[in-house]
This record gives C-alpha cells, sequence and structure tokens, in this order.
C-alpha cells in the first residue's frame, strides 16, 4: 500500500494498492494527488530509486527532501547486515540458547514435582534476601538457576523498541551470555564451590563458554559492535532534531529557520568530523565503514539540511493566530466594547483590555460571517450582557425585574437599540 500523506497534518492524500514499487504507478499516484490538492512545496521521501524517479517525473521542480529516519535505517543496514547476520549464524551453530531453554524448562518440570515457589514468594526473596534462609537448599539452588537462565532470555529488555538495524537482538543475547558466563566462571572457579550440589550452575557455564572460545563467533560479535559504534554516531550528527529516541509513529517537528539552520551546520561539522578521522583511522573495518557513511552523506547532503521554501505566489491558508504570526500574514482583531454611554466602539490592539473581549475574539475567529453584520450583532449581545451585569451590581437582592423587549420577527431588519440603562450606583 503506497499512501501520500500531508506532513504538516498529518492527513492521507491518496494511496493505491501495488504489487511493488513501480516508478510509473507512483507517478500516476502522485498526479492525481497534484489535481486534488495542488502542487506542494516540498516531498519528502525515503531512499527508493523508483520514489526518486517517480517524483522527477510527476513533480519537476519540486523540493525533493530525504526522511531522515530512513536515511539512518539505510546507512545501519548496510554497516550492520552482514556482520550481524554472521553473528546469528554462529549462536544458532552453537544451539547455545536451545540448550539452555531446555535446561530451564527441565527446572519448572522438577520444581512443580516437589513442591514450586509462586511468583509473589520469588518477588519476595528478591526483594528481602533474608527469606531464603526459609526456604530448602534445594528449592534456592533451583531458584537461582531458573532465575539466571530466565534473565538471559529476556535479553528483548535491553532493545530500544524500534526494529533492525536500530536494535540488533543478536548483539544483545551475545553480551548478556557473556555477563552471565563472567559471572559464574567466577563463582565456579573457587575450590570450595559446590560442584555436586550446584551442578545446574556448572552445566550453565559449560554451555556459555563456547561464546568466550568460539573464534568465529567473538569475531563477527567484535566487527558488529564495531560497526554499531559508528552508527549511533549518527544521532550526534542531529539528523532528528537533537531527539535520542525512536520516531516511528510521531509528528513531524516544527522547526524554525533558526534551528533549521543550526542542524544543517551539525549535519556539516560532523561530516568534517567523520572526514578527519578517516585521515588517521589503521583499522581496516573502521576505514571501509568510515567510507559507507561519508558516502551516504555526499550523495543525500543537499537533499537532508534545512531548506527555507519561498511561497509568495501562494495564498496564506486558513489557520490559527500563533500560526499567521509565523508565516508573517497580518492578523487583525475586530472588537467591541460598551463604554459608559452605552455606543458600541471598535477597539484596537492598544486598547485596554475588559471582560468581554477574549470571547468576542473567540467568536469573530470563528465565524465565516461578513465581519460589520457580525459585529452589529455582537454588539446589541454584548449591550444586553452589559445591562444584565450593571442591574445586577446596583440591585443584588434581585428585587427589581427586567422587562425584556420581545424578538424582532423580522431578522433582516435592524433590531431597535435597547434603551440607557439606569446609572450604577456602586462603583466597579
Amino acid at each position: 500500500m503506497f499512501n501520500a500523506v500531508a506532513g504538516n497534518r498529518g492527513w492521507t492524500l491518496a494511496g493505491a494498492k501495488m504489487s511493488g514499487e513501480d516508478s510509473q504507478q507512483i507517478a500516476g499516484l502522485l498526479r492525481r494527488c497534484v489535481e486534488s490538492f495542488g502542487k506542494p512545496l516540498a516531498l519528502v521521501r525515503d531512499l527508493s530509486s523508483q520514489i526518486e524517479t517517480a517524483v522527477e517525473v510527476a513533480l519537476p521542480g519540486v523540493t525533493d527532501l530525504i526522511c531522515h529516519y530512513h536515511f539512518r535505517e539505510n546507512v545501519g543496514e548496510k554497516l550492520c547486515e552482514k556482520p550481524h547476520a554472521k553473528l546469528l549464524a554462529g549462536l544458532r551453530r552453537l544451539k547455545t540458547q536451545a540448550a539452555l531453554g531446555s535446561l530451564r524448562k527441565d527446572l519448572v518440570r522438577y520444581s512443580k514435582q516437589t513442591g514450586c515457589l509462586s511468583a509473589q514468594q520469588v518477588e519476595q526473596c528478591l526483594q528481602s534476601p533474608e527469606l531464603l534462609q526459609d526456604l530448602q537448599p534445594l528449592q534456592v539452588r533451583r531458584l537461582a538457576a531458573y532465575l539466571i537462565l530466565r534473565w538471559l532470555e529476556d535479553y528483548a529488555a535491553d532493545l530500544r523498541g524500534e526494529y533492525f538495524p536500530f536494535d540488533l537482538p543478536g548483539l544483545a543475547l551475545y553480551r548478556r551470555g557473556l555477563t552471565i558466563y563472567d559471572w559464574l566462571a567466577k563463582v565456579t572457579s573457587v575450590a570450595e564451590f559446590p560442584r555436586v550440589e550446584l551442578s545446574t550452575l556448572a552445566t550453565i557455564t559449560r554451555h556459555l563458554a563456547a561464546l568466550r572460545e568460539d573464534a568465529e563467533v567473538v569475531a563477527a560479535a567484535k566487527r558488529l559492535e564495531k560497526a554499531e559504534s559508528l552508527f549511533h554516531e549518527l544521532r550526534v550528527v542531529r539528523l532528528t532534531s537533537g531527539v535520542d529516541g525512536p520516531r516511528l509513529r510521531q509528528p513531524v517537528p516544527a522547526d524554525t529557520p533558526e534551528i533549521t539552520a543550526e542542524r544543517e551546520k551539525s549535519l556539516h561539522a560532523g561530516e568534517n568530523r567523520l572526514s578527519q578521522r578517516l585521515a588517521g583511522e589503521r583499522d581496516p573495518d573502521k576505514v571501509g565503514d568510515l567510507r559507507v557513511v561519508l558516502g551516504y552523506l555526499e550523495k543525500y547532503r543537499d537533499k537532508l539540511g534545512g531548506h527555507v521554501i519561498p511561497h509568495a505566489d501562494r495564498a496564506p491558508p486558513l489557520c490559527g493566530r500563533a500560526n499567521q504570526q509565523r508565516l508573517g500574514a497580518p492578523v487583525r482583531r475586530h472588537e467591541t466594547r460598551v463604554t459608559t454611554q452605552n455606543r458600541h466602539q471598535e477597539a484596537g490592539p492598544s486598547d485596554p483590555g475588559h471582560a468581554s473581549r477574549g470571547t468576542l475574539d473567540r467568536q469573530l475567529q470563528r465565524s465565516r460571517l461578513p465581519t460589520n453584520p457580525l459585529r452589529r450583532e455582537l454588539g446589541e449581545f454584548t449591550g444586553f450582557v452589559c445591562r444584565d451585569l450593571q442591574r445586577s451590581a446596583s440591585d443584588p437582592n434581585g428585587t427589581e425585574k427586567e422587562k425584556h423587549q420581545p424578538s424582532d420577527p423580522h431578522p433582516e431588519e435592524d433590531p431597535p437599540r435597547p434603551p440607557d440603562p439606569p446609572p450604577p450606583q456602586t462603583s466597579r
């Protein structure tokens, strides 16, 4: 499913179901979108060559930009795809995860036969280790082995919640396995370690030892760590508005020209730092990774930085007051006020505020009626409201009854002006 979305609103403008990315079908979709909504100010896309060809055919002259998230995704796949696949293949060959998973299931089965601890009891033991003294030694040994294996299987907690290449599940599993092995190696190497009673911990240590001893797995993990380190340096370049976190399903940030210029400056500074590092780097793996990143930055440099797009020939859209001020459109305020003589006058932006100003201003912004009739109707409404307020102040007990005049049956004619209210007895 291919969709064209308005970036500032998040509205889907057009969509089409395609068997694959085809430049002719995408160009036809873009033309239909232009026919319905007009020519866009700019277009933001991923790095697909088919979309690039369609944009050149259907939208010539439109500012073509690259999505920062998809840019980083392509760079990360180029850097991490091969070493990550090699690491996963090595872990599958060792069958370490499968063996430890089978061991955990055996512990659960044995615990059910001899009486297992509930989840609440396990939580209490984790919070208060002194409670382990009340348990049987066999329960304590099985509980310790189970918690170690369960923590290893929960390696997904170290991920960021995004898919590859922003998350590297194989590397997260490898790192947790090394953490457990290093800890168990210290414990089991003690001369007083009871190997018979704690044979399960010794079995776990034996299975995890392959993560340290297998040369192919170790080499793949080290190569992947080098690529991951350089890939995450792209966050320092501030390609994503300085936000170090997931950008999926988040609105497009509203940046000012100053922030956009600052990001472009940071982008060029980061590119210069990588170029200087490449000149002095001796590690062949890091040299190759640096060339990949610099190649992407050089190719898409003009499509990643900030762009101020002029639109003087376009009518400003109907929008809120804050957006009008940002775009430079004049903002006119039409307001009414009631003087002591109950006369309705137009108030400018410099007039002092009063109680009904905010309400009248919101009514005028929401309405699409002509200005003069609306101002007259609001003036009459304000006259009645202010007269009630003045009478309430002069007669707080409500002894006097107000006589309302009947509504005018002919709305097209000007209604008669209400009589002047008596002067207030108390000062407000």
